[in-house]
């Protein structure tokens, strides 16, 4: 693994789980897939493009990102598209489900709380930025978290992002989190993040990443 790739898992694995209301448990990725693929709980399928509709613009680039790719979760109940040039990170027991990532630092993961019996509301989402940023600074003094927006989701399950600005020493990260409302008694939370320098670039595609999220 990388160094970009290790500071990506760093802070969204490990520091974000600070936000979860149960534990998380990360198991070996070559047995967990092979119990997977047994029980044909997960798919990784390629998407024929003549039935996609979404892409999304690149800046400073003419051509356009496609979802290509399909990652298919049956004992989840979702599936989520991403690139064929991202990969697909690990597989996880708990709340993180999977994660998506690219060379350049971009990634997303897909976090999971079953039996929800809450709702997620404007004030939920707020409270849920506070203890983010609350709990990242009182366990590392050198991170520095500001809040930038908590807005409704434009998306196809409602919901709201937030997003923060993280200055860790030098670095300069972007992190944004997707809270869709409940469904069936599950609560689908979204982490994602990017160097700040390549938010223009990636965060449009990390929002159609999002958007694509079905429940089966």
């Amino acid at each position: 693994m990388n160094n970009v790739m290790k500071v990506f898992v760093i802070l969204i694995v490990v520091l974000a789980a600070y936000i979860n209301f149960t534990d998380n448990k990360e198991v070996d990725q070559e047995l967990l897939e092979q119990s997977y693929s047994k029980r044909n709980n997960y798919k990784e399928i390629e998407v024929q493009r003549d039935d996609i509709e979404e892409s999304v613009p690149v800046a400073n680039n003419q051509s356009s990102i496609i979802l290509d790719k399909e990652f298919n979760d049956v004992r989840k109940g979702y599936t989520i598209r991403y690139p064929s040039s991202w990969i697909l990170n690990k597989l996880y027991e708990g709340i993180v489900t999977i994660g998506f990532s690219k060379k350049n630092g971009a990634g997303i993961q897909v976090r999971i709380n079953e039996n929800w019996k809450g709702n997620i509301n404007r004030n939920y989402a707020e409270r849920y930025a506070a203890k983010f940023k609350k709990d990242l600074e009182n366990h590392y003094s050198h991170y520095s978290i500001t809040i930038l927006d908590i807005e409704d989701f434009a998306g196809k399950k409602g919901g709201y992002t937030i997003s923060y600005k993280c200055d860790i020493k030098s670095t300069r990260w972007f992190f944004k989190q997707y809270l869709f409302k409940p469904y069936k008694g599950r609560f689908f939370h979204l982490q994602s993040g990017v160097y700040l320098k390549d938010k223009d670039i990636e965060e449009p595609i990390l929002d159609l990443i999002a958007d694509s999220l079905q429940y089966t």
